[in-house]
């Protein structure tokens, strides 16, 4: 989760004597770059709400959508979007108690990387009519833009990422469907049960999972979500992106708290007597601590596979839950990883905010160079989601291929 406690009694005076020096032209030119993609393809970008999963006019969750396109193509006008929006900039100057004025000068305003073009078809560049689908659920302190460098990687790789804004007061920042009223971060209180607790948070992320992947397909298979003409030039952006999504191959991917909402839907899902649609899995930093027994001694359904920091493999207990979940699903378990050097931030764009040296002093980045350790996650991802879009092809080499990776960097875990 990027929930800061664990650092606050120091992280203060670094930071914000940073932002406050570092603002305007000069904090720009040390802050990092965003790498380029690992795949083939160029990507767009799109930040709009889903479709309702009743086919109303009701507006899903807010989502930010990466997909290939064709980087000749114009830009659609009306889609500029910036890294990141200025109340989210506002909602994490005030967690970590720095100026906002100060933080915006820094981070905001910076156009994102990538344009909304029309997508690119599928049958134009691969061997199918349709791009696979990620759905992407973020961990606490998460909103739609936090994961961004990792979610381009993924969709340059020639997949259709769909990352969630969840509105159950576990981000750092939302506006409600329908009202559009902010949703305020709830924090926990200082003592009581986790589990408790974090339940209707829980409970929220499974109805939004499960609306969510309905909105999704029933847009893959024409269904307007705008209800426009669908003969008419005025269909959406969005709606052409999510026709081209394949919704035979979708993978759901988490960090985190996120990853527990993605066990609590399986088993929701399941309880009900339905199969959920996912082809795949990938639990990142998977969080145990809200998580029931149920939870974690369920069968998934669908090959898995789990990725964890250097900062989680330290945590017995985090590992003790996951051998437990494994041990669950045995036949399903395609790989387990961890990450040497990184702390559980460091697939999220909090990587990129400043120079390494100081988010090293603020705890939040690893002792290997960032650029080194999440470009071998990047591929290691990339490697995955295709074993995981097709295990009778790529299971037997998995293994092998990760190993070339950076052996230095990847490790392999619960062998």
């Amino acid at each position: 989760f990027l929930s800061l406690t664990y650092v606050r009694t120091y992280i203060h005076s670094y930071i914000h004597t940073y932002f406050l020096a570092m603002g305007g032209v000069i904090g720009c030119t040390l802050r990092p770059r965003h790498p380029k993609p690992i795949g083939e393809h160029a990507i767009g970008i799109l930040r709009e709400r889903l479709p309702g999963a009743d086919g109303s006019d009701k507006s899903g969750l807010l989502a930010q959508v990466h997909y290939p396109v064709d980087p000749h193509s114009p830009e659609v006008s009306g889609h500029a979007c910036s890294w990141f929006r200025d109340e989210v900039l506002q909602c994490i100057g005030e967690g970590y108690n720095i100026n906002p004025r100060a933080l915006r000068s820094l981070l905001g305003g910076v156009r994102s990387l990538d344009a909304a073009r029309p997508p690119l078809s599928a049958s134009s560049s691969v061997k199918t009519e349709r791009w696979p689908v990620v759905v992407f659920t973020s961990g606490l302190w998460g909103c739609c833009e936090m994961y961004t460098q990792f979610c381009r990687d993924l969709a340059s790789c020639g997949a259709i990422v769909i990352a969630l804004e969840h509105e159950d007061g576990s981000g750092i920042y939302a506006r409600r469907a329908g009202d559009d009223e902010p949703i305020a971060y709830n924090k926990p209180p200082g003592s009581g049960s986790i589990v408790e607790f974090r339940h209707p948070f829980l409970e929220q992320r499974v109805q939004e999972l499960d609306s969510s992947t309905k909105a999704i397909i029933a847009a893959s298979a024409g269904n307007n979500p705008d209800g426009a003409d669908t003969s008419s030039k005025t269909v959406s952006l969005l709606s052409q992106v999510l026709e081209g999504a394949d919704p035979d191959r979708m993978v759901l991917v988490g960090h985190s708290f996120g990853s527990a909402g993605i066990l609590r839907y399986v088993r929701r899902i399941s309880e009900q007597g339905s199969k959920h649609p996912y082809k795949g899995i990938m639990l990142m930093d998977m969080w145990p601590d809200p998580l029931t027994d149920e939870d974690l001694k369920q069968d998934l359904q669908a090959p898995f596979s789990v990725v964890m920091s250097e900062h989680w493999v330290e945590y017995e207990s985090y590992m003790e839950s996951h051998e437990k979940l494994i041990k669950s699903n045995a036949k399903s378990i395609l790989l387990g990883t961890s990450i040497v050097g990184t702390t559980h931030q460091w697939i999220s764009e909090s990587q990129l905010f400043a120079p390494g040296w100081l988010l090293r002093k603020m705890d939040l980045m690893g002792s290997l160079p960032w650029p080194k350790v999440y470009g071998a996650t990047a591929k290691l991802c990339d490697l995955t989601l295709q074993a995981l879009l097709k295990p009778e092809e790529h299971r037997q080499d998995l293994r092998k291929k990760v190993s070339e990776i950076d052996p230095d960097v990847i490790k392999f875990e619960f062998e």
